[in-house]
């Protein structure tokens, strides 16, 4: 059954059916599954630069999470990427102004901001990252991904 609602969330719910879906939307962001949303193309990993025309990217580490992120700030929101202590890209989030992020199995579930995968927790505590290396990648070495 396709989930487009929250009306329908709650009358799947209700009618106990077992629906399932692999995206929904959460405060304007549209959820996706990790797996939807490397099928999608969208897990390519493409290095923001420390500077850029929407600004700078800004890194944070968190180590107590085992996690660093990479924010690039953009018209539509933030761009993040989010890497494990190995380099891996295990999360990311992509943001527009104007072209909408569909779920794959239901055009009718879309937003602006589309995530996936894992991002630090809240009661994580990060440590930001400066850029030293005059425009490129952050330089500590905490995350494995310069």
């Amino acid at each position: 059954m396709k989930v487009t609602s929250a009306a329908a969330i709650v009358a799947c719910l209700w009618a106990g059916s077992g629906c399932s879906s692999d995206c929904r939307v959460e405060g304007g962001v549209l959820i996706m599954s990790w797996s939807s949303f490397c099928a999608q193309g969208y897990c390519t990993y493409t290095a923001p630069p420390c500077t850029g025309p929407a600004g700078g990217a800004q890194r944070m580490s968190y180590p107590a999470c085992g996690l660093t992120t990479v924010t690039l700030s953009t018209i539509g929101g933030p761009d993040i990427w989010v890497y494990d202590a190995a380099g891996t890209l295990v999360g990311k989030q992509m943001s527009s102004d104007s072209s909408w992020y569909t779920c794959p199995s239901d055009s009718d579930v879309r937003a602006l901001q589309v995530r996936a995968g894992r991002f630090p927790e809240p009661g994580c505590m990060g440590t930001p990252c400066a850029c030293t290396d005059g425009g490129g990648m952050c330089t500590a070495p905490d995350a494995g991904v310069d």
